[in-house]
């Protein structure tokens, strides 16, 4: 999904299904992106927003997604979403943090 401000790209992010993990269908949330002039504006939110519904539309059961400690401010934003931090479920090599939020 894009997100605009006007005509102009402001944010982006991705969503796709991963391998089931016993009885999880689990999707899981790519390359959620805000250029600096977007950030603070409920870019972010609203992207995770559509990402989320549309994870829970497709099936899903779990919404998984990694990212780096160095990002705080995102790390900080999937802890207010609901997601707790798991065990890696990935080899992402630029990863440091894996997340879990349970589709309800």
């Amino acid at each position: 999904m894009v997100a605009y401000d006007g005509d102009t790209a402001v944010g982006c992010g991705g969503l796709r299904r991963i391998a089931d993990d016993g009885d999880e269908v689990r999707f899981e949330v790519k390359h959620v992106f805000v250029l600096p002039e977007g950030r603070g504006h409920g870019v972010a939110t609203a992207v995770m927003d559509v990402l989320e519904q549309a994870a829970a539309a497709f099936g899903a059961t779990s919404i998984v997604l990694d990212t780096n400690d160095a990002l705080v401010a995102a790390g900080a934003m999937y802890r207010s979403r609901g997601y707790d931090r798991v065990p890696a479920f990935n080899d992402n090599p630029n990863a440091t943090a894996w997340y879990r939020k349970p589709v309800r």
